[in-house]
């Protein structure tokens, strides 16, 4: 079930959902929720669910990236390797295929590597050749690293001060 509260912690709505949830996240007037069974489910600020998107596997991830608010994109990480970008009307805009062997649980992270730049998505997993890859907001691959074991987690922040965000990842 997907519970939104108010700032109270009085419950608002409750939403039955076609599998266990696996990660959540939100846009204005949008509450997103990624289930196990493969599905992203998207509610109204009242409760009405306003789309759900069948991803074909077992989602991992999900997270939003926009360089404005029209042009919101929904992420969701595959367990089978693949990253899906979808508009806020659930429409499928993007889709990148990361892990060669269709395994792993991918994670991802969004942030501008530089301040003030276009966001980007930050995208590691494991399976049988564990990566580290970034990409740009419409999915372009702009460098992709292989690393010693599985990405379970990753954060960036400018740790130095030079302005620019060091990874990290583990």
């Amino acid at each position: 079930r997907l519970t939104f509260l108010g700032s109270g912690g009085q419950v608002l709505w409750q939403a039955g959902l076609h599998g266990p949830v696996s990660d959540i996240a939100a846009l204005p007037q949008l509450a997103l929720a990624a289930t196990l069974d493969g599905d992203i489910e998207a509610f109204g600020l009242a409760g009405g669910r306003a789309w759900r998107y069948e991803a074909g596997a077992p989602l991992t991830a999900l997270g939003t990236v926009a360089e404005e608010a029209a042009d919101a994109r929904i992420l969701a990480a595959a367990q089978d390797g693949r990253l899906l970008a979808l508009d806020s009307s659930g429409r499928l805009h993007w889709q990148q295929s990361l892990d060669s062997d269709g395994g792993g649980s991918p994670v991802l992270h969004v942030a501008s590597p530089v301040a003030g730049a276009a966001p980007a998505i930050l995208i590691g997993s494991g399976g049988g050749g564990p990566l580290l890859a970034l990409l740009s907001s419409g999915g372009e691959v702009l460098w992709r690293l292989a690393v010693p074991s599985p990405v379970g987690a990753i954060a960036a922040a400018d740790m130095d001060g030079d302005g620019k965000r060091e990874i990290l990842a583990g």
